[in-house]
Protein backbone atom coordinates (compact mmCIF):
# COMPACT_ATOMS: atom_id res chain seq x y z
CA UNK A 1 0.00 0.00 0.00
CA UNK A 2 3.02 2.25 1.38
CA UNK A 3 4.74 1.79 -2.33
CA UNK A 4 1.46 2.22 -4.55
CA UNK A 5 0.91 5.34 -2.47
CA UNK A 6 4.65 6.57 -3.13
CA UNK A 7 4.59 5.28 -7.02
CA UNK A 8 0.93 7.43 -7.23
CA UNK A 9 2.50 10.39 -6.12
CA UNK A 10 6.17 10.28 -8.00
CA UNK A 11 4.01 10.38 -11.33
CA UNK A 12 1.53 12.89 -10.04
CA UNK A 13 4.99 15.18 -9.16
CA UNK A 14 6.84 14.60 -12.32
CA UNK A 15 3.11 15.15 -14.49
CA UNK A 16 3.59 18.69 -12.98
CA UNK A 17 7.78 19.10 -13.39
CA UNK A 18 8.47 22.33 -14.75
CA UNK A 19 11.87 23.38 -14.99
CA UNK A 20 12.65 27.18 -13.73
CA UNK A 21 16.59 26.41 -12.44
CA UNK A 22 18.60 28.52 -15.01
CA UNK A 23 20.78 26.57 -15.18
CA UNK A 24 18.48 23.49 -15.97
CA UNK A 25 16.90 25.46 -18.88
CA UNK A 26 20.22 26.25 -20.31
CA UNK A 27 20.28 22.48 -20.83
CA UNK A 28 18.15 22.50 -23.38
CA UNK A 29 20.25 24.13 -25.67
CA UNK A 30 21.51 20.45 -26.50
CA UNK A 31 17.80 19.20 -27.21
CA UNK A 32 17.11 19.59 -30.79
CA UNK A 33 13.78 19.00 -30.24
CA UNK A 34 13.57 22.71 -29.51
CA UNK A 35 15.65 23.85 -32.14
CA UNK A 36 14.18 26.80 -34.60
CA UNK A 37 13.81 25.54 -38.45
CA UNK A 38 15.79 28.61 -39.76
CA UNK A 39 18.46 28.24 -39.99
CA UNK A 40 19.70 32.02 -39.18
CA UNK A 41 17.40 31.87 -36.23
CA UNK A 42 19.48 28.55 -35.21
CA UNK A 43 23.02 29.97 -35.81
CA UNK A 44 22.70 32.53 -32.45
CA UNK A 45 19.62 29.82 -31.26
CA UNK A 46 20.64 29.98 -27.11
CA UNK A 47 24.08 31.30 -27.35
CA UNK A 48 23.37 33.03 -24.03
CA UNK A 49 22.75 29.57 -22.87
CA UNK A 50 26.02 28.15 -23.32
CA UNK A 51 27.61 31.13 -21.91
CA UNK A 52 25.88 30.44 -18.68
CA UNK A 53 26.59 26.64 -18.85
CA UNK A 54 30.15 27.62 -19.03
CA UNK A 55 29.92 29.82 -16.37
CA UNK A 56 28.15 27.67 -13.60
CA UNK A 57 30.38 24.86 -14.11
CA UNK A 58 33.25 26.80 -14.67
CA UNK A 59 35.61 25.50 -12.20
CA UNK A 60 35.38 21.83 -12.84
CA UNK A 61 35.56 22.55 -16.45
CA UNK A 62 38.65 24.16 -15.89
CA UNK A 63 40.30 21.21 -14.02
CA UNK A 64 39.40 19.45 -17.19
CA UNK A 65 40.96 21.92 -19.38
CA UNK A 66 37.81 23.26 -21.34
CA UNK A 67 39.10 25.16 -23.98
CA UNK A 68 36.91 28.02 -23.61
CA UNK A 69 37.52 30.02 -26.56
CA UNK A 70 36.56 26.96 -28.53
CA UNK A 71 32.94 26.59 -27.26
CA UNK A 72 30.93 28.80 -29.28
CA UNK A 73 32.96 28.28 -32.24
CA UNK A 74 32.23 23.94 -31.44
CA UNK A 75 28.39 24.99 -30.89
CA UNK A 76 27.84 26.33 -34.00
CA UNK A 77 29.57 23.50 -36.04
CA UNK A 78 27.57 21.02 -33.96
CA UNK A 79 24.33 22.97 -34.79
CA UNK A 80 25.19 22.57 -39.02
CA UNK A 81 25.92 19.25 -38.38
CA UNK A 82 23.53 17.95 -37.02
CA UNK A 83 20.71 20.08 -38.71
CA UNK A 84 22.71 19.15 -41.93
CA UNK A 85 22.96 15.18 -40.95
CA UNK A 86 20.97 14.24 -38.11
CA UNK A 87 18.04 16.31 -37.01
CA UNK A 88 15.51 13.64 -37.39
CA UNK A 89 17.55 11.05 -34.92
CA UNK A 90 16.13 10.83 -31.51
CA UNK A 91 18.02 12.54 -28.85
CA UNK A 92 19.67 10.31 -26.82
CA UNK A 93 20.87 8.14 -30.38
CA UNK A 94 22.03 12.00 -31.34
CA UNK A 95 24.39 11.85 -28.58
CA UNK A 96 25.73 8.41 -29.18
CA UNK A 97 26.54 9.70 -32.59
CA UNK A 98 28.61 12.48 -31.57
CA UNK A 99 30.65 10.31 -29.25
CA UNK A 100 32.14 9.45 -32.33
CA UNK A 101 32.59 13.19 -32.90
CA UNK A 102 34.63 13.43 -29.79
CA UNK A 103 37.82 15.37 -31.67
CA UNK A 104 35.39 17.76 -33.62
CA UNK A 105 33.35 18.43 -30.82
CA UNK A 106 35.16 17.94 -27.39
CA UNK A 107 34.28 20.83 -25.43
CA UNK A 108 31.06 20.58 -26.34
CA UNK A 109 30.79 17.12 -25.41
CA UNK A 110 32.96 17.95 -22.25
CA UNK A 111 30.06 20.39 -21.12
CA UNK A 112 27.16 17.49 -22.55
CA UNK A 113 29.25 14.45 -20.12
CA UNK A 114 29.09 17.16 -17.06
CA UNK A 115 25.30 17.58 -17.24
CA UNK A 116 24.50 13.87 -17.73
CA UNK A 117 26.09 13.00 -14.22
CA UNK A 118 24.49 15.92 -12.73
CA UNK A 119 22.05 14.38 -10.20
CA UNK A 120 19.04 15.73 -10.95
CA UNK A 121 16.19 13.36 -10.38
CA UNK A 122 17.94 13.61 -6.24
CA UNK A 123 17.45 17.28 -6.08
CA UNK A 124 13.46 16.83 -7.87
CA UNK A 125 12.44 14.14 -5.67
CA UNK A 126 13.91 15.54 -2.23
CA UNK A 127 12.39 18.58 -2.74
CA UNK A 128 8.82 17.37 -3.94
CA UNK A 129 8.85 14.55 -0.88
CA UNK A 130 10.06 17.66 1.49
CA UNK A 131 7.13 20.09 0.01
CA UNK A 132 4.66 16.64 0.11
CA UNK A 133 5.15 15.98 3.63
CA UNK A 134 5.09 19.72 4.82
CA UNK A 135 1.77 19.67 2.95
CA UNK A 136 0.87 16.49 4.68
CA UNK A 137 1.61 17.72 8.61
CA UNK A 138 2.27 14.36 8.97
CA UNK A 139 6.02 13.77 8.77
CA UNK A 140 6.07 10.80 6.71
CA UNK A 141 4.52 8.78 4.25
CA UNK A 142 1.16 7.31 6.05
CA UNK A 143 -0.80 6.49 3.05
CA UNK A 144 -2.87 3.68 5.04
Amino acid sequence: MILHCIIGYLENAFLKFQVTDPTLCALLVFDTFFWPDNRAKLATYREDKIHHLVQHFRPLLQRNNLNFKAVQEELSGLKVCISNNFIDLHLIALWKVFNSYSNSFCNILMIVKVFLILPLTKLVVNGRFLSWERSNQIGGLVCL
